[in-house]
């Protein structure tokens, strides 16, 4: 997580896993954080996927810069993230052979 010339990182463990369905962690070291992402098959119609994520900014970021402005970061973040992720799981369908 990177903005204003700021960088955040952590480092995280795996709390659950259930094979393609959830994925959830914790984080262990850096920017304190906490989330899941959940797999809803839908069969011929593709997938849901839901991500959910809490986290705590350092105090003296919220002196730097507003609350909206951390949670829109954030958020372009998450969602670049997620962005990444689709591709890569079209991509490996497809290398698959999975129609």
């Amino acid at each position: 997580l990177a903005t204003g010339g700021l960088e955040f990182s952590w480092l995280s463990r795996e709390v659950k896993v259930v094979p393609h369905q959830i994925l959830q962690w914790e984080s262990v070291d850096g920017l304190p954080n906490r989330g899941a992402i959940r797999f809803y098959d839908r069969g011929e119609e593709g997938s849901i996927v839901k991500m959910s994520v809490a986290y705590s900014v350092p105090g003296f970021l919220f002196q730097l810069m507003d609350n909206l402005f951390i949670g829109r970061v954030v958020e372009s973040t998450l969602y670049a993230d997620l962005e990444r992720f689709r591709a890569y799981a079209i991509k490996a369908k497809s290398a698959s052979g999975s129609s």
